[in-house]
């Protein structure tokens, strides 16, 4: 299996390579099946690169860059400043929310403070629009589904995001940690893996009752995140993104 913490050193070389200056950067941080529990031998490594914009950046029209990069092994780099990841872990994307609780990360020695600062406030940005979460991962899902559901990888994540969604779209009074939701139980994440290296077959039927399961719950309300505890968040995020701008400027 591929060497995680050698990867993120390689992903990082990539985004120094492409021109950016290490000390702009917060973190290498990993998304996707490692994180779940249900990534295989021949699994990449792909990760989210976070950058701290330049004073220059935000007054031009730089501010909430994003940029795909491909390695020789065609693993993916994908580079952004604060304001896109602060924009999408608002949205809910959970291959953002994620980046929060993963073991598999490279931070920055000279932004250590900050990725402190997002950890103590992660379980709460991670329900900061629990409707929202519900409608993304519902539409991904019935995407994949749709567009090819004999795909065993697509269909294994969409298994994946429904096992998610049970867990983590409850009411307040209810709710668990998002690592808990992630993780899941160990039936649970074998099922899924089974599923995704053809160890365990499924039919059309249950293909059938998946698409049908997310199409009920597409545009279910659980609650409405109080506008008070939104405007919170929202400050608190400014704030750092304030404060590491600054921080950068003397360094």
């Amino acid at each position: 299996m591929r060497n995680i913490k050698q990867a993120l050193q390689e992903h990082k070389q990539v985004v120094i390579d492409a021109g950016f200056s290490e000390k702009q950067i917060l973190g290498v941080l990993l998304y996707g099946s490692q994180n779940y529990g249900l990534a295989t031998e021949s699994s990449d490594v792909d990760t989210k690169v976070i950058l701290i914009p330049t004073i220059d950046d935000l007054c031009s029209k730089k501010a909430g860059f994003v940029k795909e990069y491909q390695t020789n092994n065609n693993e993916k780099v994908v580079i952004m400043d604060l304001i896109h990841y602060f924009d999408n872990l608002k949205k809910q994307n959970i291959n953002y929310v994620e980046t929060l609780f993963t073991e598999y990360r490279w931070i920055n020695p000279d932004h250590v403070w900050l990725w402190g600062a997002l950890q103590s406030m992660r379980e709460v940005i991670a329900y900061y629009d629990v409707n929202k979460a519900i409608q993304s991962m519902s539409h991904q899902a019935l995407h994949s589904l749709k567009q090819d559901s004999g795909n065993i990888k697509k269909y294994a994540m969409a298994k994946y995001i429904s096992n998610f969604l049970k867990i983590y779209a409850v009411d307040k009074e209810n709710r668990v940690s998002y690592k808990e939701a992630l993780c899941q139980q160990p039936y649970l994440l074998k099922e899924v893996l089974d599923i995704k290296t053809g160890k365990q077959n499924y039919t059309g039927f249950d293909v059938i009752q998946l698409k049908t399961y997310f199409e009920e719950i597409v545009n279910t309300k659980i609650f409405d995140t109080e506008l008070s505890e939104k405007q919170t968040i929202d400050k608190y995020l400014l704030g750092l993104l304030t404060a590491a701008v600054r921080h950068l400027d003397n360094l």
